[in-house]
């Protein structure tokens, strides 16, 4: 025997166990899709992949012993086993799929080797209990809502080879309070930190040039962020909510603030305004109550309606 084909073992209600000869080389997508029984496993060292939805939602299963040969985990392979404690991959894996450890409830720690070098979108969605990761050296990208929902995670490293951080990909992170986002990253999609309520100081190197919209929106506890120097728009809804920002210093370059960008930002008492500034569109600083003047450039051609509360002064300065 060589192979487990696909959906071997699906929807098997009752299978606890399985022993799989050190003959078999390849294990089907779906193969044990759904086993809610399934307390571990012992993969032997001749599997190189472990294929998309091979343990899917084997809520019972938590001990998996990975080959020494293993290569890649397919998307959702163990979506939903939340009984999963900790996974320790082997140093030959190189690719994660999308949601391959999404929504494992109990899992706490995860060892990832330095061979990886790609993790799919998801990987660790919703993982509540997730506290720490240690990731490769060699990572070049943090995908899309990679981390987003692990509501506990508290320290992370992002390492130097990461150019890009996708969407959302440490949204509602609510124990995040600190994280150090490294030179070599050149873009954020949306969402990137949207909802981490103890996220309390964020330094973004100049090195970063575009912030997708939203990226800060309600992180509550931020009270200050350095902007990097060649951002040209500041997004929409980029640090809505943020309750507790005082202050904000828009670098030199910024043409666009736009819609929302400082919207409810109720501890706002100082914002300066470059003469980069070409447009200010609708709802930028609306409800910044602590906000009661703004020193404007005749720079600024457009100003969009409710910009700014109806208490604030606008000082123009030629």
């Amino acid at each position: 025997m060589t192979i487990i084909e696909d959906c071997a073992f699906c929807d098997c209600r009752f299978l606890q166990s399985i022993d799989i000869p050190d003959s078999v080389g390849t294990i089907g997508k779906s193969a044990f899709k759904r086993c809610p029984e399934l307390r571990s496993i012992e993969l032997p060292d001749a599997v190189t992949r472990i294929e998309d939805s091979t343990f899917l939602e084997c809520a019972e299963l938590a001990s998996v012993k990975f080959p020494k040969s293993l290569e890649y985990i397919g998307s959702e392979a163990f979506k939903g086993c939340r009984k999963l404690v900790s996974v320790d991959l082997p140093g030959t894996v190189s690719s994660l799929g999308s949601r391959a450890f999404s929504n494992c409830s109990w899992l706490r720690t995860m060892i990832l080797p330095e061979s990886l070098s790609s993790i799919g979108e998801g990987a660790f969605e919703c993982s509540g209990s997730l506290s720490s990761v240690l990731l490769p050296g060699n990572l070049k990208t943090i995908s899309d809502d990679c981390f987003s929902g692990c509501t506990r995670l508290c320290c992370i490293r992002i390492p130097e080879s990461v150019t890009r951080l996708g969407h959302s990909c440490f949204k509602s992170c609510n124990r995040l309070a600190s994280i150090d986002i490294p030179e070599s990253v050149t873009s954020m999609g949306e969402r990137v930190f949207d909802g981490c309520a103890c996220l309390t100081d964020v330094c973004i190197p100049d090195s970063v040039k575009s912030i997708g919209g939203m990226s800060f929106n309600e992180c509550k506890s931020l009270k200050k962020v350095r902007l990097p120097n060649d951002l040209e728009i500041i997004s929409y809804n980029l640090f809505r909510r943020c309750e507790n920002l005082e202050s904000v210093e828009i670098p030199q370059n910024v043409r666009v603030i736009e819609w929302g960008a400082f919207s409810e930002c109720k501890s706002l008492e100082s914002v300066t305004i470059p003469g980069s500034i070409k447009k200010i569109e609708s709802y930028a600083f609306e409800k910044c109550w602590n906000l009661d003047s703004v020193k404007m450039p005749d720079s600024v051609e457009e100003v969009g309606e409710k910009a700014f509360p109806e208490h604030c002064t606008i000082e123009l300065i030629r």
